[in-house]
C-alpha cells in the first residue's frame, strides 16, 4: 500500500511539474482518500484512485 501511495505522490508531482511548464496552474490535494489534481478554479484534471 505504502509504495502504491508513493507512486501515485510521484505522478503526482510529475503532472503538475508538466502543468507549470506548460503555464498552466493546479495543485494536488488529498480527498477521501483519493489523490485529486485541479486546476486553480476547481475543475479536476485527473483522480488517481484510493491512497
Amino acid at each position: 500500500m505504502e509504495k502504491r501511495t508513493e507512486e501515485l505522490e510521484k505522478r503526482v508531482v510529475e503532472l503538475e511539474k508538466q502543468l507549470t511548464e506548460t503555464n498552466k496552474s493546479a495543485n494536488c490535494i488529498i480527498e477521501n482518500d483519493m489523490a485529486i489534481l485541479r486546476k486553480r478554479d476547481g475543475r479536476i484534471i485527473l483522480r488517481l484512485g484510493r491512497v
